[in-house]
């Protein structure tokens, strides 16, 4: 299969480390135990260990949908496709608005594309990968010609739910919040074409793996009536409460580095053969180290997460789509991508663009 359109928006504003670290003293300091200047000293320190730098949020009263729109209209004019040309439409990403029906099928509908096959695929940050190893199948198989992948971060603002929706109470807080403080909005829209498997195969090679064990390190519940409706099995899934991202980063990295480079490496040829390596952006420092670690030129690496921050399911088609407006992808291009996402599950994507 072929992207043939790839499109990102954002909003426009810009949020520093700085004003995270601000707002962060503000709602915490009233109800904190401690020291809060440690704390937003340590806060700062993390920013800086993991590279990120600014990420975008929506305005208090800014709609999401109008920067979908836009980038489903950019995609499929790239793709020089009309509405009736798309057969499936799937939509992938952590944020919904709605549970029934799904949230493809509204798109589809705005659209009109009426007799598209609509779906959601939810599989945390790796949505949009598992959506594009769906969509290589249904292509390969000859159900549809063209398929649309929508993904749609927007729950990072200053207001409602963000990185800074839980007030922090003492430091240890750090350890399950931190990683929201990262997490910026995104919007993307990409276009996969079936090959012409007689005269121009372009087969993806993705691979899985996955620790299900790991799966309590990252949680985001929804609001539920009874304590007891949060229990499955042994496992308490409440988190930090409804609404309200809870995610060890630090101990999900570090329980799960070793069998994540042991991955990678089974792919160490393609790695090395790509043109470029795209990471999923929970992270940029890390990145930096592993390519060193597996000999790769850093020169190869290239991540929207310092400017962007964690945009999570729209992580890779974005930095697909930001490595071409940068002039570091073209066609004809050996791809590698790799996404960890917290489940725990662990995937590769190997292409040529």
């Amino acid at each position: 299969m072929k992207i043939t359109g790839i499109s990102l928006r954002v909003p426009e504003r810009v949020v520093t480390n700085d004003e995270i670290a601000e707002e962060t003293r503000r709602r915490s300091e009233s109800s904190f135990s401690g020291d809060i200047d440690q704390t937003i000293r340590e806060l700062g320190r993390l920013f800086a260990r993991s590279g990120i730098e600014t990420r975008r949020y929506l305005g208090d009263n800014e709609p999401w949908y109008p920067h979908v729109s836009s980038a489903i209209s950019d995609a499929m004019e790239q793709a020089g496709l009309a509405p009736v040309d798309v057969g499936c439409v799937m939509y992938a990403s952590v944020f919904r608005t709605m549970l029934e029906p799904s949230m493809a099928s509204l798109i589809a509908r705005d659209f009109g594309m009426q007799r598209a096959a609509a779906f959601d695929v939810n599989e945390a940050c790796g949505s949009w990968g598992r959506a594009a190893f769906l969509a290589q199948s249904l292509l390969d198989s000859g159900a549809y010609k063209n398929i649309l992948i929508v993904t749609a971060e927007a729950n990072a603002r200053f207001q409602g739910y963000g990185s800074l929706a839980a007030n922090l109470k003492t430091h240890l807080d750090l350890n399950w919040a931190f990683p929201s403080y990262t997490i910026g909005c995104g919007f993307t829209a990409t276009v996969l074409t079936a090959d012409d498997k007689k005269t121009d195969p372009q087969p993806w090679e993705i691979t899985y793996n996955a620790d299900n064990d790991l799966a309590n390190l990252c949680l985001f519940p929804l609001s539920w009536p009874t304590n007891s409706d949060f229990q499955i099995g042994d496992l308490d899934t409440s988190g930090q409460g409804s609404g309200i991202f809870t995610c060890y980063g630090n101990e999900m990295q570090t329980k799960s580095t070793t069998q994540f480079v042991r991955f990678l490496y089974k792919s160490i040829e393609d790695i090395q053969r790509a043109d470029i390596f795209l990471p999923h952006t929970q992270t940029y420092k890390a990145y930096a180290h592993l390519m060193r670690f597996l000999n790769v030129k850093q020169d190869k690496l290239f991540s929207v997460y310092p400017d962007l921050g964690n945009v999570v399911t729209c992580s890779l088609p974005a930095t697909i789509a930001k490595a071409v407006e940068a002039d570091r992808l073209h066609r004809g291009d050996k791809v590698f991508m790799a996404m960890p996402a917290s489940g725990l599950s662990m995937s590769t994507y190997s292409f040529t663009y």
